[in-house]
This record gives C-alpha cells, structure tokens and sequence, in this order.
C-alpha cells in the first residue's frame, strides 16, 4: 500500500509475554490485520520514522536498531540517521550538471591540541567517556578546510572558506506533536551546542585566517568581504568573532 498513513500499530501479547505486532490503524480509522508480517517502511523517512518510535516505545519495544532483539530490515534507520547522500540515486538529479558535485579547488585537514580539546570537554555534560577517548586519541582529523569557488559575482573575484568540526558531539533532537500522527516533526539540529564542538570551529576558522595571511597565499587576495556590522577575521580573533553567525 503506497501513500498511506499509519495512525498505530496494533499489539498483541502471547501467553509468554510476548508482543508482536498483528496489524494496523490508519488515519481513516480502518484496520488492517497481519497474516504473516508487518513492514512499515517510509520514504520521507526522518520525518516519518520518529511517529514510529514514539508508538514503539510506549509498547516497551526497543527505539534503536542497535539491539539484536529489533527486527529492521534496514538496522541503522533505528537511529534517524540522514540519508543525505540520497540525491545520488534520484532520477530527478540526473542531469550531468548535478554529477560533478562542488567547485572544491582544495580541502585539507588537521588535529587540534589534545590538551586545550580536554579542558573543553571537561565544561560539556552529558558526554561519555568513550565519545571522550576517541576525540583525545592521537592522530584524528577534527578539522576541516575547504575553499570553493562560490561567491557573488560567480566571475572568480570572490571565493568562499569553509571551516568544518569533522567530529562533532552536539546530538539533534526531535520534537513530536502527540494530537495528529500526519503533523511534520520539529527537528532541531542543534549544531555546535557543545563547547567542544565551538572551540574546535574557532580553531579551525583561526587556522584558516593564519593561511590566508601567509605567503604566497596572502599576496593572491585583496581581503575578507564581511557584512557592515562584522569585523574581518585574523589568527587573533576573539571566540565571539571566529564563531559569528
């Protein structure tokens, strides 16, 4: 059955304790029953797949597909992971002119000091010791630096960095409206909460600035194009300015 709707899945428990699912409710109100199995599956799936937690965990059934006892056919669906790499499969983005991705000119990588990364760590709750040992582990790439042709003119006079936290902690969270199961979830991707998610972005928009003001690099630019009200950045910019808006 395509483009339709679930309200609930209906339960039932075995003599021994078990639950399985027997069938369905619709937004209509009509009810389906189960032969053999029930597949759920959605194509719009991180806004969809969240309804369907919430309905499992209120029977006590397990939310995540890391546990062997969850029978998903796709295990990592459990997990509102995005498929954002799923344009690559559409027909829609077939035309040539989507297949050769970014005017990336170059992107490098590169660490963080482990001991200024561990003061900042200490200041966040909520993160595990092993999300901790694997930032602090020698020889990771937290940083990323990117400089593509994109800019306004598109004529080459004006290019754009990217400083990327390769390794983020901060977690999303997603809030959903219990009144109509077709109601869209509010995502909040809630991008660089933790402090060492920030200190690693200042580092990486910092390193960025030393380049461009070394040479050669230094002497094939005129400047930073910045907003009225924004100040140029530089290897000495305050924590405010290397994560402005």
């Amino acid at each position: 059955m395509n483009s339709t709707i679930v309200k609930r899945i209906l339960i039932s428990t075995l003599p021994d304790g078990t639950k399985v699912a027997i069938g369905v409710e619709l937004t209509s109100d009509q009810m389906l029953s189960a032969k053999r199995e029930l597949i759920l599956s959605a194509v719009h799936q991180d806004a969809a797949t969240p309804h369907a937690f919430r309905h499992r965990s209120s029977r006590g059934t397990p939310t995540e597909g890391r546990s062997s006892e969850t029978t998903w056919s796709f295990l990592s669906s459990g997990n509102s992971e995005s498929r954002t790499r799923c344009f690559r499969w559409e027909s829609a983005f077939n035309d040539p002119a989507f297949t050769t991705w970014s005017p990336l000119d170059w992107h490098t990588t590169a660490s963080v000091d482990p001991e200024e990364l561990k003061t900042a760590l200490a200041r966040d709750s909520g993160v595990s010791d092993r999300e901790k040992e694997g930032l602090l582990s020698a020889a990771r790439c937290h940083l990323g630096i990117l400089m593509l042709y994109i800019g306004v003119p598109l004529n080459g006079t004006l290019v754009t960095a990217y400083a990327l936290n390769l390794l983020p902690i901060s977690r999303w969270a997603i809030t959903l409206k219990p009144a109509d199961i077709g109601d869209q979830p509010a995502i909040d991707h809630n991008h660089y909460a933790t402090v060492s998610d920030q200190y690693r972005l200042r580092i990486a928009v910092r390193t960025f600035a030393k380049l461009m003001n070394t040479s050669p690099v230094v002497d094939l630019f005129a400047g930073e194009a910045v907003p009225p009200s924004f100040k140029t950045t530089h290897e000495e910019s305050s924590d405010a300015e290397s994560t402005r808006d």
